[in-house]
């Protein structure tokens, strides 16, 4: 996860903390601190115990998704035609039709991302924590997620409305925990 590094910054000076304070306070590694307040990619329970030191919601230092549309609304009871309690993943190939070279990487973590938002939909869940490897630019998969969220057909076997619905809820609950 990434934080806001002006925000992280912001509080670390308000309370006239060091660095190395901060990462003390926190109980995570100084370049930990570092790569937060760079901007950079740390683990979301070093985001939660730096957050936890500041003495703030975590949802406080993580920075807005630009470019993320999640419509709002109201769920359908109905269930999807071919709901089995997976939810249907991103096609590759619909996605090359508007992103040059797609890995695999890149959608496994975007599947991993929507089996999130979906599992989130129901009562009682919380965000789950991803590897996240090197290779992956995680801006330009929140891009596919957008396209995928928003564009009809980027589905296999393809979302019914309801199915996308579930996802928005999923979607919405993640962005209120701060992840």
């Amino acid at each position: 996860m990434k934080l806001d590094a002006d925000k992280v910054r912001w509080h670390r000076d308000s309370r006239g903390w060091t660095l190395e304070t901060t990462a003390e306070q926190a109980e995570v590694a100084l370049g930990t601190v570092l790569r937060a307040e760079h901007g950079e990619d740390i683990r979301p329970s070093s985001g939660r115990r730096i957050a936890r030191a500041f003495g703030v919601d975590i949802s406080e230092l993580v920075p807005d998704r630009p470019g993320v549309t999640i419509p709002k609304g109201e769920a359908s009871s109905t269930p999807g035609p071919h709901r089995t309690g997976t939810p249907p993943k991103a096609s590759k190939e619909r996605l090359q039709e508007y992103f040059d070279r797609v890995s695999d990487a890149e959608i496994a973590y975007l599947n991993d991302t929507l089996a999130d938002f979906w599992r989130l939909a129901q009562p009682g869940e919380k965000p789950r924590a991803h590897f996240v490897p090197e290779d992956v630019d995680t801006e330009r998969v929140w891009g596919f997620l957008n396209k995928v969220l928003t564009t009809p057909n980027m589905f296999t076997p393809e979302a019914t409305p309801e199915e996308l619905e579930r996802f928005n809820q999923g979607a919405r609950k993640m962005a209120v925990s701060g992840r």
